[in-house]
């Protein structure tokens, strides 16, 4: 199936970003379903800017998932893995998935015009949940 760009229906929530001093924290709540996403593919969530460097960020159930059958789902920067292919039955509300940054950055750093960050979902269609994708960003600014 070809990647579907959902970019311009997913959400950005509002958020107080006193705590952090250093970067940006960003929530982007993808319901597939409402979307018109759900089908196994791979989903465009949202682009990061050239030079945009993720610092950490979370997988977060906002709405348990279902599916019609086995379905997985899992989140990546380009063609990189931030999560394993995570089980719809381990996606229960309230569960808190960190994503998996290389040590070498190779994941992390946009080195690109845009860097999709995309959600895949495989084996079968979702039909029911959400989640919340929580990146923390900074803007290299020698690499703009």
């Amino acid at each position: 199936m070809a990647d579907v760009d959902v970019t311009a229906k997913v959400v950005e929530c509002k958020l107080n970003n006193a705590l952090y001093s250093f970067g940006t924290t960003k929530i982007y709540k993808f319901d597939p379903v409402e979307m018109g996403a759900a089908e196994a593919g791979t989903h465009t969530l949202v682009n990061l800017d050239k030079g945009e460097m993720i610092l950490d960020g979370q997988l977060i159930v906002g709405t348990t998932c279902t599916s019609g059958g086995s379905a997985t789902v899992k989140l990546q920067i380009g063609s990189v893995d931030l999560t394993g292919a995570l089980a719809v039955a381990n996606l229960t509300k309230g569960t808190v998935v960190p994503l998996a940054l290389s040590a070498t950055g190779a994941t992390k750093i946009s080195d690109s015009a845009v860097n999709p960050v995309k959600a895949v979902i495989a084996v079968a269609a979702l039909t029911a949940g959400d989640v919340y994708v929580v990146l923390r960003t900074c803007k290299l600014v020698d690499m703009a």
